[in-house]
């Protein structure tokens, strides 16, 4: 559990579903296990870096479209302010067709809090299980806002949630309640009234876009590597050449080599080919 909530974003998922057989384990949980556990052994270190400065918005997040009616959110570029990424895979269990919820949420534009867990009931519908995920993920986020108040910090603005179900949106931002969703009318209420007293509110961000999607279900090793590396902050880590890069153990970083190793090659192929261009 230590692994899955505090330190450790990238494993989230995996841990939510070792968890459902702690009570019956059996072999092939043992392998998955293990595969997990020999990733941990070459994957030991995964610091989570914040900057040191308050970071800025340096261009708007949301392109509009006038002849549409709607505006996308495009840019990861979340400046200072305290942003949620909710998400739910619906039905992703084969076991017990139970969805999964997951929340990313960032402050200065680095992860502090993150959550996955299998929903406690099944749902008909993705509307209700993105309702549920995004109702766990908000009063995540009022809690921390609380926090942040309660240690001098406050948060004048509302958070935004991105969430990437334009129904669900529709639905908390006019408190419509029609016979599909009427047995969720407590949450829609709860999360309409945040949106009333300019707590939160919901925004829409595509598939693509959004950060939280990678917990949601497995994906390939490049999608979950760019999502957790944004996540986690690894573009303010120091450079190699610094001091502090010794003294934070990043050359133990396996993802940090990866990138590395990834930039040496580009580099060296770069000049190769301004030397045969000239030749």
């Amino acid at each position: 559990m230590h692994i899955a909530t505090i330190s450790r974003p990238n494993l989230s998922y995996a841990c939510m579903h070792f968890s459902g057989y702690m009570a019956c384990p059996n072999c092939p949980i043992f392998d998955a296990l293990h595969h997990c556990l020999c990733f941990l052994f070459h994957h030991s270190h995964l610091p989570i870096m914040y900057p040191a400065n308050i970071v800025k918005q340096s261009h708007p997040n949301l392109q509009t479209f006038w002849s549409k009616g709607h505006a996308e959110y495009l840019s990861p570029d979340l400046g200072d302010k305290l942003v949620n990424f909710t998400d739910a895979d619906h039905a992703c269990c084969l076991r017990t067709r139970r969805s999964v919820s997951i929340y990313f949420i960032l402050y200065n534009n680095v992860i502090i809090s993150w959550g996955c867990k299998k929903q406690p009931v099944t749902v008909i519908h993705s509307t209700g299980s993105e309702i549920t995920a995004l109702y766990k993920g908000a009063s995540k986020t009022l809690l921390l806002r609380n926090f942040l108040t309660s240690i001098g910090f406050p948060i004048a603005t509302s958070t935004p949630i991105y969430e990437d179900n334009q129904g669900t949106i529709k639905l908390i931002r006019t408190h419509r309640l029609t016979d599909t969703v009427r047995h969720y009318a407590v949450k829609i209420s709860w999360l309409n009234e945040q949106f009333l007293l300019q707590h939160l509110h919901a925004s829409y961000t595509k598939t693509t876009k959004q950060l939280a999607d990678c917990s949601t279900k497995p994906v390939n090793g490049s999608q979950l590597f760019t999502s957790i590396s944004f996540a986690i902050g690894q573009r303010y880590y120091p450079l190699p050449d610094h001091p502090h890069y010794i003294l934070l153990e990043l050359h133990k970083y396996a993802y940090l080599r990866r990138q590395l190793n990834i930039s040496d090659k580009l580099e060296k192929q770069t000049i190769q080919s301004s030397a045969t261009s000239e030749h």
